[in-house]
């Protein structure tokens, strides 16, 4: 499963990029732009962005004065959505860079809140600047399931469940979903 799953990311990174080129042919732009940033530049730009995404400090990266960024098919403006939440970086990542079009992808895990989260960018260098990102990011299944095993009733409480042996564990989580008064007895 995971590994379709990231071999379908891999393919909407790949058509990203490809039809990225095609809308340029269409707008009237050279087909051959002027190469500015290399394969090394651009996988450069890619870790520099993902190091400062982890970091959530957005003025890290050199960005062009005028920047598309979406995330989940959502404008966003730098420095909103996951750029608030992201805890930490998978061990292993894959990074794409193509010189001819100035376009860079990425493919990993990211941690948003502490809970491991399948990531895909998608983004445009021009003049070594920044000029579009896009990202898709989706919790793993497992977490899911995981979630839905320990009835974590999620952002409804307002807190997280207690630590092991902190507390009587003999009351559902779920409790909490209601009034303040369940709030209150089911920790």
């Amino acid at each position: 499963m995971r590994a379709k799953v990231l071999a379908a990311m891999a393919v909407a990174v790949a058509g990203s990029v490809l039809l990225s080129g095609a809308r340029a042919a269409d707008r009237g732009e050279s087909a051959v732009p002027n190469v500015s940033c290399d394969r090394a530049c651009l996988s450069g730009i890619v870790d520099q962005y993902m190091k400062a995404f982890v970091a959530k400090d957005w003025r890290r990266i050199p960005w062009a004065d005028h920047v598309a960024m979406t995330e989940n098919n959502t404008p966003m403006k730098v420095g909103d959505g996951a750029w608030a939440v992201v805890t930490g970086k998978g061990p292993q990542d894959l990074i794409i860079a193509d010189p001819t079009t100035g376009q860079a992808g990425y493919m990993g895990v990211v941690e948003l809140n502490n809970i491991p989260t399948w990531f895909a960018l998608r983004m445009k260098v021009v003049d070594r600047k920044v000029a579009e990102v896009e990202y898709i990011w989706r919790p793993r299944p497992a977490t899911a399931r995981l979630r839905r095993r320990r009835r974590w009733p999620g952002p409804a409480c307002g807190t997280r469940p207690p630590p092991r042996g902190s507390a009587p564990r003999n009351r559902p989580w779920s409790r909490c979903r209601g009034s303040r008064a369940g709030r209150r007895a089911a920790w």
